[in-house]
């Protein structure tokens, strides 16, 4: 969406706001998700450390220096790390593909309504009572609204005409849900 069209607001008591979704963008937000789940970072972390203490002392390194083990013990965690990074990448970009995510590309609609959340798409419709708000989160180009705990509406920051326009909207999520 061009930065320049603003989101619609029908009245102040109800923002609406309205954006185009992508397949770029489901997958950004994704892998931005993937990379703050505290138990995923942990995973990726024992195995980058793990695998390289299986070959620790493996024969063909256990003669070798010291210094020869801690760079194969370096270079591996490394690129274990990196494997599992680019697995996850090909997850993401695999699942954002796949006929499941229909619905999650394209046109979006969220109205901030005073029971609550609604999210409307050409292929569905959904609404989120402000008691089962979960929380919001932002990174440097989404903002993040976690309806529950189980379901996350991606908000492109870029539709926003302002800053002051993004926080106003925000300040409606607060208000309503008493979280942030």
């Amino acid at each position: 969406m061009n930065p320049n069209e603003a989101p619609s607001v029908i009245n102040p008591t109800s923002p609406v706001i309205q954006f185009n979704f992508g397949l770029y963008d489901l997958v950004k937000c994704r892998l931005w998700a993937q990379y703050h789940h505290k138990i995923l970072i942990v995973f990726m972390l024992m195995c980058s450390f793990f695998v390289p203490v299986m070959d620790w002392n493996a024969p063909q390194i256990k003669n070798h220096p010291l210094t020869e083990r801690v760079f194969v013990f370096i270079f591996t965690g490394v690129t274990v790390f990196c494997l599992i990074t680019f697995i996850n990448v090909l997850f993401a970009f695999i699942l954002a593909a796949t006929a499941k995510n229909k619905g999650l590309v394209g046109t979006h609609e969220i109205e901030l309504g005073p029971e609550c959340v609604t999210e409307k798409t050409a292929d569905s419709a959904a609404s989120y009572r402000w008691s089962a708000y979960h929380k919001t989160r932002r990174s440097k180009n989404y903002l993040f609204l976690f309806v529950n705990e189980n379901n996350v509406l991606y908000v492109p920051k870029n539709i926003f005409p302002s800053t002051q326009t993004m926080e106003q909207f925000l300040e409606v999520i607060r208000s309503r849900s008493g979280n942030c």
